[in-house]
């Protein structure tokens, strides 16, 4: 396990570089205000106001504006707090309390706005009243931002941001070709949460589609972030073009209030997996000429997709017949990244040391897991953010007694619940694996198809590694037949392993797989 150690005392940021400490502004403020066309906007509404900031030193990706992040290659400043009354102006203080960032090491993570050292940075404001359906801020409509800035923070001074902009809700692509959106209303789901939730999916034609002819059909669910919106872009990969003549491509939105909603029945996001198998598929094969077995069904996913289509495959083997899986968020979760929350006390650290949470690259840690948490909670705290952590907390956590998510460790200390975490086993693959292998061995051997890099952005392999360990253990001469496999690539990352063989061949699998289930060109 990789882990980041102090190098100093973050609440006086007096980082040694070259043997000076750097200097800190004793006063400086952020004025955020509306401009006067949407002020009608914002009046009488509840929201909060970030500011997000670039550092002058900053290393991060390029043409990338301050609201573009979490920049996990290098976490940056973020600021906030709520307000009920916007149009009047919020003014962040030199006191108000958020996210430091990179300019004061590793370790460090709460701080104050004074606490920033003095320089030119980029500066942007948002003022988010809701994160929608979707649990995305910049993909709900009335939300505002400002433009960009560069100002000096110095000791003193104040800087003014004008919110001039206002966000949408997402849209499927009007202009997509030989692709539509697809929509029904949940009635699972709306019973759930007390009102109407709809349930969407993207669907692409196969090339030459012929009327008359039922097609199989291969559904992805996108990563994290992502939605359906993604089968409005045609496939650019020629190894995929006779699967894309008989097969039907599904891209399902797995978008929740509270961010991915991974498909699964949860305490937090309501049946998502009922929803989906018992609603939006029967709801898709009655109105698109699509294979009804399972064979016809098949499943692709990367990241937080790549979990869900695990999730799927096995829970839910008499719906759908294989599923491709790559890079999927934490399979088992005594490597929750690098955490294991059964066994640690700390969720942000282990005998001192600060816990990885990105390795941007594959090489060094770029961000710790307090990082990633503190910035989370800035956002929007309480677990209300929809970003990585509190989205899945909201999938395999419970519910806490004042209806939102039971948090399963403190977001300022680390320290981790006990009993919260045992209560994670009910969605842990691994367990689920070493507990009923009669069940599940043969899902794995037979159904899932996973790869994964072994140098992954988010240490993801870590989990995946434990998972072929048990199975191997449960299974050591590969006596139940199939064709499933668990595939390392080596020294690819989160994003790299896509250029891999592996990757690459998916498509010729898959066909493969149709073929012998006697489904391509019929």
């Amino acid at each position: 396990m990789i882990k980041w150690f102090s190098a100093a005392v973050w609440g006086l940021l007096a980082v040694v570089m070259g043997g000076a400490a750097v200097p800190v502004a004793s006063a400086q403020s952020v004025r955020v205000e509306v401009a006067d066309a949407l002020q009608s906007v914002a009046n009488g509404k509840k929201g909060r106001v970030v500011v997000f900031l670039i550092a002058p030193t900053a290393k991060i990706r390029p043409r990338a504006d301050p609201i573009d992040g979490f920049f996990e290659e290098n976490p940056q400043p973020i600021f906030g707090m709520d307000t009920a009354n916007l149009s009047a102006g919020v003014e962040l203080t030199p006191d108000t309390e958020g996210f430091l960032g990179e300019p004061g090491g590793h370790q460090v993570a709460r701080g104050k706005l004074k606490d920033l050292p003095p320089g030119e940075y980029r500066l942007q404001a948002a003022w988010i009243a809701s994160f929608g359906d979707v649990g995305s801020w910049e993909g709900t409509a009335g939300n505002l931002f400002s433009e960009p800035v560069k100002a000096q923070l110095a000791p003193g001074k104040q800087i003014t941001l004008t919110l001039v902009n206002t966000t949408d809700d997402r849209a499927f692509p009007k202009d997509a070709v030989g692709a539509e959106e697809f929509a029904i209303r949940s009635d699972l789901l709306s019973k759930f949460y007390g009102r109407d939730i709809t349930i969407r999916a993207g669907v692409r034609f196969p090339r030459n589609f012929r009327p008359g002819r039922k097609y199989p059909v291969v559904y992805e669910v996108p990563g994290f972030g992502g939605d359906h919106a993604s089968a409005a872009r045609p496939s650019r990969n020629p190894q995929a073009r006779e699967l894309e003549e008989n097969a039907f491509h599904i891209v399902l939105d797995p978008s929740s209030p509270t961010g991915h909603s991974l498909f699964l029945d949860s305490d937090n996001n309501g049946p998502r997996g009922k929803a989906l198998t018992e609603e939006l598929i029967p709801a898709l094969e009655a109105k698109f000429p699509l294979v009804t077995t399972k064979q016809g069904r098949l499943l692709r996913g990367h990241s937080s997709g790549g979990w869900s289509t695990l999730w799927l495959a096995t829970e839910y083997p008499e719906v759908f017949g294989a599923c491709w899986s790559s890079s999927p968020d934490p399979v088992d979760f005594r490597q929750f990244e690098l955490v294991d929350i059964y066994g640690r006390d700390n969720h942000y650290t282990e005998n001192g040391a600060e816990t990885a949470s990105a390795r941007m690259g594959g090489n060094e840690p770029t961000m710790s897991v307090r990082q990633e948490n503190t910035m989370e909670d800035v956002l929007s705290p309480g677990l209300t953010s929809a970003q990585q952590w509190t989205s899945w907390q909201a999938c395999w956590g419970r519910r806490a007694e004042n209806g939102g998510i039971r948090p399963l460790y403190d977001v300022v200390t680390g320290k981790l619940d006990k009993d919260e975490a045992e209560s994670y086993r009910r969605f842990d693959i691994t367990d689920r694996l070493r507990k009923d292998p009669k069940r599940f061995v043969p899902l794995f051997r037979n159904n899932v198809r996973l790869i994964v890099g072994t140098r992954d952005d988010y240490y993801l392999e870590k989990a995946v590694e434990l998972l072929a360990a048990d199975l191997e253990n449960l299974d050591p001469k590969g006596e139940i037949p199939g064709g499933g496999y668990i595939k390392f690539v080596p020294m690819t990352t989160h994003s790299t392993v896509f250029g891999s063989a592996e990757i690459r061949g998916i498509p010729k699998e898959m066909t493969d797989y149709l073929a012998k289930a006697g489904l391509m060109g019929k």
